[in-house]
């Protein structure tokens, strides 16, 4: 139930506005969510229905610094505990699916402990509610936990197996898991052993069972385009929404530092399937900065691979590289059109703050085109003489 009555405050704005003493604003505040109330879908749902409605990105900043700060102590530091209160902490201010996929995986962690395997259960089907791809993903998962639930907890009337073998059918099913994978999984090859998991085996022996990470990461991009076009205007990507997630590491090398551990300043974004041939498949994904600037880098890029998932080629194809520089890109095809702008303000950026500025007009800096090769390789086509690719290339692109 939402907790604003729409027709009543449209009444009361109505006879506010007709008095002629005063000028009244109707402030209409969002809906926030308890400590209680984080696995209550129907509360999660009106709480990032009001966001929207609302729009404030300020909270949207608030939650993924903390998601981040979240990764960095479950990825890089070890530190579960830690992690947990940040999860939980960015989920409080704007729910999102993939910070409850990690804080189920977190919970996951903790496989001695009944109750946070239970609740990881929570914060998986929290994200599957909430759209998080690939939903494959999330019945592995919960496989996993009621593997260990299983293991530590099994009593004889508990039916941990038979939910568990019921979430593996229904991934292998679907053709979005490899078997051997299972097997090599410390988290649920145990199951390997059991009659109940070696009849369903037998049952799906006419059934293709040969799905991988790679073939994952591709079904949880958008429907195959043979167009995609990105304006100036747009290089922000507001309307990718969907995140990968830190298990497609290896697809997306930008998402690992330097020191070899989860990158917690940029958040990753599926945009587009670009499709390809039998050598290669090219996707677009966007990541944007969170270093908590006013104007947060975001950098698009273009990558093919090949059946394994082994990248052939990155390339960088859209960016707001600064407040300045921009580059707009449209991709038909195996062509790659790019063309760098230099976006002019009415008033000077480091003295008037972006949300009281506004663009006066794009500057035309060079035009550059690339093509993708029948190998799947990304090479030059057409660039000026003096063109430097090098001075707006994301980190870890090629």
């Amino acid at each position: 139930m939402k907790k604003l009555n729409i027709a009543a405050a449209c009444f009361l704005a109505l006879a506010v506005s007709c008095s002629p003493q005063k000028e009244y604003k109707l402030k209409i505040k969002p809906l926030t969510l308890k400590k209680s109330e984080i696995y209550e879908y129907n509360v999660v749902r009106d709480v990032l229905f009001d966001a929207e409605e609302v729009g404030l990105d300020s909270l949207k900043d608030k939650s993924r610094d903390l998601f981040l700060k979240g990764v960095d102590y479950y990825r890089n530091k070890k530190e579960f505990a830690s992690a947990v209160r940040h999860f939980k902490t960015s989920i409080l201010i704007l729910p999102d699916a993939k910070t409850y996929y990690e804080l189920g995986n977190v919970l996951l962690d903790f496989r001695a402990d009944k109750e946070m395997l239970e609740e990881s259960i929570k914060a998986f089907r929290l994200a599957e509610n909430l759209n998080f791809e690939p939903k494959a993903k999330i019945s592995y998962k919960i496989a996993c936990v009621y593997n260990a639930l299983r293991s530590n907890f099994s009593t004889s009337e508990s039916s941990y197996e038979s939910s568990m073998v019921f979430h593996l059918r229904e991934v292998i099913e679907k053709g979005l898991m490899d078997t051997n994978a299972i097997k090599k999984d410390p988290l649920i090859n145990s199951i390997t052993s059991t009659s109940e998991y070696k009849e369903m085996i037998q049952r799906l022996s006419s059934t293709t069972i040969a799905a991988s990470s790679f073939d994952l990461f591709k079904k949880a991009f958008p429907a195959q385009t043979d167009k995609f076009f990105i304006s100036a205007n747009d290089v922000e990507m507001k309307d990718y929404k969907e995140s990968v997630s830190y298990d497609f590491v290896q697809f997306v090398p930008e998402m690992e530092n330097v020191s070899f551990g989860r990158d917690v300043s940029h958040d990753f974004y599926y945009v587009a399937n670009m499709g390809g041939n039998e050598n290669y498949s090219a996707f677009i994904y966007t990541s944007e900065s969170f270093y908590g600037e006013d104007m947060q880098p975001v950098h698009t890029v273009l990558a093919t691979y090949d059946k394994e998932g082994e990248i052939i080629s990155r390339k960088l194809i859209s960016c707001q590289c600064s407040a300045e520089n921009v580059r707009e890109a449209a991709v038909e095809g195996n062509k790659i059109v790019m063309k760098d702008f230099k976006r002019k303000w009415q008033y000077p950026v480091d003295e008037v703050s972006f949300d009281k500025n506004k663009i006066k007009s794009f500057e035309l800096v060079a035009e550059a085109k690339y093509k993708i090769t029948e190998d799947g390789k990304i090479v030059v086509d057409e660039i000026p003489a003096n063109y430097n690719d090098s001075t707006i290339l994301a980190k870890g692109t090629k």
